[in-house]
């Protein structure tokens, strides 16, 4: 028998009293109506976030997404079988397993090794475990979840995340902050990851005055030239092609995207501070591709800072899915991206 972490319960005595005032004094995330936590692919506490555009599905006990997809549409995510209803133990040294979904580290990996010796696997104290959570309808008619996780020494940390359905568009939009609970001696950062099955392009915005040479850097042996090509400030990636591959990028155009199935899948980042030092060597955004193993990562890094206690960093990532067509190519995908998030340049 699989054990459930413990739930956080969100108080909704106040849903009367927000259904009485005026609508523009009740913020947007005000709980309205409590959502309940439903079984889910061997999973006892699974909260359903669900519009006619756009099904999503956060596991608690893993604390990750682990469905994304239009409705009656396949996982846009990739989800380990082997792995479906896998809970950590809430006792003992806890372990990592590439689940596949949706998740946050809060140390970049190049500190890995000053935790633990090596870079991989992850560190004991970022293995998995149980966070605890709550859902609701907001008073804005969003469906919410909020996750909450804390990481002992030597990290010393709480995240806090908090996932929002748009009511009618398939756009998701995640609020996280990381804060300080304890003295410690490493820098801390949100990096986000998004793990896509099997898509066929991969769109990473680059800077002709990036610190990288030709606007990134590779983390492993460099992906063969005819796997990539350059659409102006934008590195167009073939996921398709056998091999692994990890690059980063500094580009302040916080967005990265992954196509499949008719879709643009785009992901971006915003936050008030921007300042550097970010993780890595200075990257904002990174992408992971393995073939052999049917994925790619499309990912997001925040500013990284070393934080006294009480200190926080904050971001906010959005989700969106685009339809494009099926023989679009690759410069109409480039094209297509860059309208929709305002730029003009290089077209």
């Amino acid at each position: 028998m699989k054990r459930a972490p413990q739930v956080v319960a969100v108080s909704f005595a106040f849903s009367a009293l927000a259904a009485a005032l005026p609508a523009a004094a009740v913020p947007p995330d005000t709980p309205v109506e409590p959502l309940p936590a439903t079984p889910f692919m061997g999973w006892s506490n699974a909260y359903r976030l669900a519009n006619g555009a756009l099904e999503v599905v956060v596991v608690p006990e893993v604390g990750r997404i682990v469905h994304l997809a239009q409705p009656g549409k396949p996982n846009l995510l990739t989800l380990q079988e082997a792995h479906h209803g896998f809970v950590p133990a809430l006792e003992g040294e806890p372990d990592w397993k590439n689940i596949g979904g949706e998740w946050l580290w809060p140390v970049a990996q190049s500190r890995w090794v000053d935790i633990q010796g090596r870079d991989w696997p992850p560190p004991p104290v970022l293995g998995d475990r149980p966070w605890q959570a709550s859902a609701w309808i907001g008073a804005d008619g969003a469906a919410r979840t909020r996750m909450t996780q804390s990481y002992a020494e030597p990290i010393e940390v709480q995240v806090r995340r908090t996932i929002a359905l748009d009511p009618e568009r398939a756009r998701l939009t995640i609020d996280q902050r990381l804060s300080r609970t304890a003295d410690s001696r490493f820098p801390v950062a949100l990096w986000q990851l998004l793990q896509v099955a099997t898509p066929s392009r991969v769109y990473l915005p680059v800077e002709a005055d990036s610190i990288f040479e030709n606007g990134y850097r590779s983390f492993f042996d460099p992906p063969a030239p005819e796997i990539m090509e350059r659409h102006h400030d934008v590195l167009v990636l073939d996921t398709e092609a056998p091999g692994e591959f990890k690059l980063g990028s500094d580009s302040p155009r916080t967005w990265i995207a992954a196509r499949t199935a008719g879709l643009l899948i785009l992901l971006r980042a915003e936050a008030e501070e921007t300042a550097p030092p970010y993780p890595d060597g200075g990257c904002t955004l990174q992408v992971y591709s393995n073939r052999g193993l049917g994925y790619a990562e499309i990912e997001t890094l925040s500013i990284e800072r070393d934080l006294a206690v009480n200190e926080s960093i904050e971001n906010r990532l959005i989700v969106e899915l685009l339809p494009i067509e099926e023989d679009a190519c690759d410069s109409e995908a480039v094209a297509q991206l860059k309208r929709q998030r305002g730029e003009r340049r290089g077209e």
